[in-house]
């Protein structure tokens, strides 16, 4: 009998990402989507609906930590799911985290700009995606600094967070 685990396999990807926690949406943002995550209680599992003006897009991914006490990098495995499904996952007990999502294009970089809403409105997050090999980039000047390795703001750990603990971070 063979075993799988988690995070491992052919469909599994590594992925690595810089994060910078920002005062404000840079200007010259374009693509903007509303993304809805719903971290599924007790699991590594994530429903994501991905909405533009032309399309929605359904997706359950796992995102299992190379090493757990370090956010930047993961093994994650996506696979696109119906509207169907999605709802009837949306019947498990998560919490739900919605963010505005603009693509941002600068000095030959293309940065991912989250602006959260509801009860995290006041956070704003730009991450760029690295290779295994790529150095770290420097804190870019839009940026006030970088939270890559701080598990507080992993979405996991975001939408888990209780109101005083999401305080602290936008203070």
């Amino acid at each position: 009998m063979t075993s799988r685990i988690a995070g491992e396999g052919r469909y599994a990807k590594l992925e690595r990402e810089q994060r910078w926690v920002l005062d404000a949406v840079p200007a010259g943002t374009t693509n903007e989507k509303t993304i809805t995550d719903d971290y599924l209680v007790g699991t590594r599992l994530r429903l994501r609906k991905i909405q533009s003006d032309d399309e929605s897009i359904f997706k359950l991914c796992q995102k299992v930590r190379v090493d757990e006490g370090d956010p930047e990098w993961v093994k994650i495995t996506n696979f696109y799911i119906s509207f169907d499904e999605y709802n009837q996952l949306l019947l498990l007990p998560s919490s739900r985290i919605v963010k505005t999502r603009r693509d941002f294009f600068h000095i030959d970089v293309v940065y991912a700009i989250d602006q959260f809403n509801g009860r995290h409105a006041a956070l704003i997050l730009a991450e760029m995606e690295l290779s295994e090999s790529a150095q770290s980039h420097e804190t870019p000047e839009f940026a006030r600094s970088v939270v890559t390795r701080d598990n507080r703001y992993s979405g996991g750990w975001l939408a888990f967070a209780s109101d005083e603990e999401l305080l602290q971070l936008v203070e």
